[in-house]
C-alpha cells in the first residue's frame, strides 16, 4: 500500500485511498510543499454526516447502499475498577485528557519517519505541548513547612555532610513558604525539620514512656 502510494504521488495521479484516519499510514503520506518543507499533501473527503438510518442502508455488497460517511470511533479508556479508590488522582488525570486526531497523527508520524517508539512520541508529544498537558493537571498544592522532602549527604572528610531539601511534585507548589537554603552540617548533627530528626525524637519520646510505666 505504501509503494502504490509513493507511486501516484510521484506520477501526480488522482488517487481515493479508503482507510483510516489517523494512522501511521495516512500519517506519513508526506509530499514536498513549494517551500521546501515536508507535509501531508492528502486531503480527507468531505461526505454526508453518517446517520444510523444511512447505515441501515448497507446491503453487504460491492456495489453497497451506504451514502454517507462512517461513524467516528471513539476511544475508551478501560481500567481496573478499583482504581477510583486507591489512585483517585490518576483517574482525575484520565479524565481530563483530551487528544485530537491531528495530536494523534502527529504521534503516529514521528513514530514512522524518526522510528521513534510509542514511548518516545508520547514523550516528545509532551515536551512539545506542556501548556496543554499542564490543563490536565491539578492546580498544586500551597507550599508547606511539613512539605518539603529532606535529603542528607554522607560525611565527608571534613567530618561535615551536605543537607537540601526539594518539594515532592515534580511541578512545586505556589505560594506559601519556600525552601529552606541548602547548608552543610557538621556529621554528628541532624537538622532538626528532618524526618530522621522527627524519629529520634519520637523513639526518645516512646522509650521515656516505657521507664515511666515500668517506674510506675
Amino acid at each position: 500500500k505504501e509503494v502504490i502510494a509513493r507511486r501516484v504521488q510521484e506520477e501526480h495521479l488522482d488517487t481515493v485511498i479508503y482507510y483510516w484516519a489517523p494512522d501511521p499510514f495516512t500519517s506519513a503520506l508526506l509530499c514536498e510543499m513549494p517551500d521546501g518543507s515536508m507535509d501531508n499533501c492528502w486531503t480527507r473527503m468531505t461526505l454526508p454526516q453518517a446517520t444510523r438510518r444511512c447505515h441501515e442502508q448497507n446491503d453487504r455488497t460491492p456495489a453497497g447502499g451506504v451514502a454517507c460517511d462512517f461513524f467516528a470511533q471513539d476511544l475508551r479508556i478501560l481500567s481496573w475498577p478499583g482504581l477510583a479508590q486507591h489512585a483517585p488522582q490518576a483517574v482525575r488525570l484520565l479524565s481530563e485528557v483530551e487528544l485530537d486526531d491531528s495530536d494523534v497523527a502527529s504521534m503516529m508520524l514521528s513514530m514512522k519517519v524518526q522510528g521513534l517508539t510509542a514511548r518516545e512520541a508520547a514523550c516528545t508529544w509532551i515536551q512539545d505541548n506542556e501548556a496543554t498537558v499542564l490543563t490536565w493537571l491539578p492546580e498544586p498544592p500551597p507550599c508547606t513547612a511539613d512539605f518539603f522532602v529532606v535529603h542528607i549527604g554522607t560525611c565527608t572528610d571534613d567530618l561535615s555532610r551536605p543537607v537540601t531539601t526539594t518539594w515532592p511534585l515534580p511541578s512545586g507548589c505556589a505560594g506559601g513558604v519556600p525552601l529552606p537554603p541548602a547548608e552543610l552540617v557538621p556529621c554528628e548533627r541532624v537538622p532538626s525539620f528532618s524526618t530522621l530528626a522527627f524519629a529520634l525524637h519520637l523513639w526518645h519520646a516512646l522509650c521515656a514512656a516505657v521507664l515511666l510505666a515500668v517506674a510506675a
